[in-house]
This record gives C-alpha cells, sequence and structure tokens, in this order.
C-alpha cells in the first residue's frame, strides 16, 4: 500500500514537473516568436525609406503607352499639368482620345501611333522619341507601362489565340516597350512603373488570360527592379484595386459582347456539353456583378500613386490604390490555405454548374 502511494505521488509529481517544463518550454518559444516579429518589424523600418521630396519636373520627359482611353488618357493629363514633356503612346493615334489631348496641349505633347504588339510601330516611337529629347534638351525620366486588355470566359470556351493575344498586349507589349527604352532610362537614371492588378496576385475563375498576363508583370517587375539598379534605375508595380467603372474594362456591354463572341467560336462539342443556361447564366452573373461590384469611377488614386513612383525621391516598391476592404481582401486570400480559398469559389461556381446540359443527361 505504501509503495503503491509513493508510486502515485511520483508519477503526479513528475506529471507536474512536467507541466511545469512545458509552461516555460511555451513561454520560452512565444519569447522567441515575439522577438522574431520585432526584428522584422524593426528591419523593415531600417530598410524603408522616408519617402522623400518631390523631384522637379523641369528638363524631364515621360512616356506612357495606352493613352487612348482610361488610365493613360487621364495620367497624360496630370502629368502635362506639371510640367513633363509627355509622350502619349496609342494603339491608334487618330482615335477620338487621342485627337482629344492633341487639341488640348499642343505644347510639350508629342502623340505616337504604339500598338505594343508591333514591334516596328514600338522600335519608330521610341526612334521619334530619342530623336525629340535631342531637339529639346530633355531626359526621359520616366516609362509607364498602361496599355492593357481583358477578356472574360472559362479556358474552354477561348480560342488559344484570343488568350495569347491579352498577354501580348499586358504582358510582352511592356517588355518590348521597356527593352527599347532602357537605353534613354540609363543616361536620365528614371524609372519603369508598370500597371499590374490585384489579378496578379490572386486567381479569379473566368479571367485567366488577364491573371496570366498580371502575374506575369509582377515577375517582370521584380526581375527589372533587380536587373536595372546597378543603372540607378527605378521599377515600380502599380496593384490597382476595382476601377471597373473608370477603365472601361468591366461593362456590361462589354460583358455581354465578349460572353456572346467567345459562345460562337466556340466549338460545337462544347456548346452541346455546356448547353445556353450555362452561357446565360455567367453573362447574367457578371452583368450583375458589374452593376453592384463595378468599384470606384474616381481614378485620382491611381495617378497619385503613379505620379509618387514617377516623381518622389524614395518610391515604394508596389503601390495599391484600392479601399481598404478590397485591400483587406487582397492580404486575406493570400494567407488563406488553398484549400480553404477552393472551397469559397466552388460554392460560388457550384451554382453555374447546375445549368449544365451534360449533368441533365
Amino acid at each position: 500500500m505504501l509503495k503503491e502511494t509513493q508510486t502515485r505521488m511520483t508519477k503526479t509529481s513528475l506529471a507536474m514537473l512536467a507541466g511545469v517544463i512545458s509552461l516555460n518550454l511555451l513561454g520560452v518559444i512565444s519569447s522567441i516568436i515575439t522577438i522574431i516579429l520585432l526584428a522584422v518589424v524593426i528591419i523593415q523600418a531600417l530598410l524603408c525609406l522616408p519617402p522623400g521630396k518631390m523631384l522637379p519636373s523641369t528638363g524631364k520627359a515621360v512616356l506612357i503607352t495606352g493613352c487612348d482611353t482610361g488610365i493613360g488618357n487621364l495620367l497624360v493629363r496630370h502629368m502635362h499639368l506639371l510640367g513633363l514633356h509627355v509622350y502619349a503612346g496609342c494603339l491608334n493615334k487618330g482615335s477620338e482620345g487621342a485627337t482629344k489631348l492633341a487639341e488640348q496641349f499642343p505644347e510639350r505633347l508629342d502623340i505616337l501611333q504604339m500598338d505594343v504588339t508591333n514591334e516596328d510601330e514600338v522600335t519608330k516611337a521610341v526612334e521619334i522619341v530619342r530623336e525629340s529629347l535631342e531637339s529639346n534638351g530633355k531626359e526621359l525620366w520616366g516609362v509607364v507601362n498602361n496599355a492593357g486588355i481583358n477578356i472574360l470566359g472559362e479556358i474552354e470556351w477561348l480560342d488559344t489565340e484570343l488568350i495569347k493575344r491579352v498577354s501580348e498586349v499586358n504582358l510582352w507589349g511592356m517588355v518590348r516597350v521597356t527593352k527599347a527604352t532602357i537605353p534613354l532610362l540609363q543616361q536620365s537614371k528614371g524609372r519603369v512603373v508598370n500597371i499590374g492588378s490585384g489579378c496578379g496576385l490572386f486567381s479569379f475563375p473566368l479571367s485567366a488570360p488577364y491573371c496570366i498576363s498580371k502575374y506575369g508583370v509582377e515577375s517582370f517587375t521584380d526581375v527589372l527592379r533587380l536587373e536595372l539598379g546597378k543603372w540607378g534605375i527605378k521599377a515600380i508595380v502599380i496593384e490597382p484595386g476595382n476601377f471597373g467603372s473608370a477603365t472601361n474594362l468591366f461593362t456590361e456591354d462589354k460583358i455581354k459582347s465578349v460572353i456572346n463572341g467567345v459562345q460562337k467560336s466556340a466549338s460545337e462539342e462544347v456548346k452541346q456539353r455546356y448547353g445556353q443556361a450555362y452561357f446565360e447564366c455567367i453573362s447574367d452573373y457578371l452583368c450583375d456583378l458589374c452593376r453592384t461590384s463595378a468599384g470606384s469611377a474616381d481614378l485620382s488614386p491611381v495617378i497619385s500613386n503613379i505620379t509618387e513612383a514617377l516623381l518622389i525621391e524614395h518610391p515604394q516598391h508596389r503601390y495599391m490604390p484600392a479601399t481598404i476592404p478590397w485591400k483587406m481582401f487582397v492580404n486575406i486570400h493570400r494567407l488563406l490555405p488553398t484549400k480553404l480559398t477552393d472551397l469559397l469559389y466552388f460554392k460560388i461556381l457550384n451554382y453555374f454548374n447546375q445549368k449544365l446540359e451534360c449533368r441533365k443527361k
């Protein structure tokens, strides 16, 4: 009996000792984690230079692509107002947007015919810029790669060439223009500002072509920043939130037109397997999303961030002009496990899947 009592006391003592050790160990681990987190915060603070002063616009010129409409068109006006010489690359030099710019700003603005997918047009446009700079005595301080397009639809519906077309504009056009202007930027130690998107940070169903291109923009800008640093050139990416109302990339008319177009171009086998109801359901959902969540029509946050990227002394590597809810959504989305985000998307997609013709058979 005495031995049993001693054994129980020994076990209890050992359990208590193990508990104390566990608590101490947890305390040590917590302390280590806290110290690491504090160290990360301190290092980030030390590495993050204050933005510094705005650089003068005197003697500076900027080349902007995609200036027919949207962000590019508005940015041309803003850069001109700040006193820079602006070279506005347009898909169609005779477009309404380009014509109005030329009429409103007869000085310090050159409209360039510049389809970024056309090597000859890009080469010719950059040569015009080079000759102009030699005559006006200015330096090419910045290149803003803004030209972009979008296409919606499931991968199986879309023609491969159509998918490639989006990247040809959004990514390879950016690469093409940047390569052509690097020699001029080396002379000025200027800036490359690339327009990315939240779709370069995470992917949405029905937006594969756009997401593919914007993921590429993120990677391209990161590599540029590292490779061009030796020349004193800074590369910055802008990741706008939801500005569909202002950019015309996401309108009801465009959605209906795109969905109808991809449905017509899809093979007969695909049309039969999905069924008319499925296409209509997708179109109606996107149109409803456009009406309720079209985003801001005010591009001033985007223009402000691009301006800072171009002219602040110490720009950030990344800017995200967006509402607080959008930023929270992006950051939470990136932190959540893939399995969980997939479940959320599957929940939405299941509504459409019920419309599939192949499931009715």
